[in-house]
């Protein structure tokens, strides 16, 4: 990726960025960037950062937030994790998008390496086990190329999908 990213915490003075951003085929991320991002953020609920490029274009964003999933038995056992747990601590991306006129030229990647480096440093103040999202249809090729791997089955268009911090390690 060549061009050069800045990130900022989602506020109030983002609106008119946020209006321009274009998220073709999926009208829900653009929603919730538009009318949930910033009530998640002001009530503490989960958090938005936002990529600008070097000509201040928002060119991604991505939310986070604290969560815990179920993990089966079997990948207790694969991960070795205690086998007294069923549920884990884990990090929820919830949303994760690049503006539609900025996709295929790794700015995703790039936010998510962001992530991953967050996640760990986190980890190491706070327990955390997995970071996990619910991916769409269209995009679990995409995640599983970056570790990630699918939990259960497919459901409404989405896959839940893990990855062990213990692989950013």
């Amino acid at each position: 990726m060549e061009r050069e990213l800045s990130k900022d915490i989602l506020r109030d003075e983002h609106n008119s960025d946020i209006e321009k951003f274009e998220c073709k085929d999926h009208e829900d991320i653009y929603t919730f960037l538009n009318e949930k991002a910033i009530i998640y953020q002001a009530s503490g609920v989960a958090n938005t950062t936002l990529y600008y490029d070097d000509k201040d274009n928002l060119v991604g964003f991505y939310t986070l937030f604290n969560d815990h999933i179920e993990i089966s038995k079997k990948k207790i056992r694969s991960y070795r994790l205690p086998s007294d747990l069923t549920f884990f601590p884990s990090i929820r991306l919830h949303y994760f998008a690049t503006d539609s006129r900025y996709q295929k030229q790794g700015i995703g990647t790039f936010m998510l390496g962001d992530i991953f480096t967050n996640c760990l440093n986190l980890s190491m103040f706070s327990a955390c086990t997995f970071i996990n999202l619910q991916a769409k249809e269209d995009a679990i090729g995409w995640y599983k190329k970056r570790g990630f791997e699918p939990i259960g089955s497919l459901s409404h268009g989405l896959q839940d999908m893990i990855l062990p911090i213990s692989k950013l390690i």
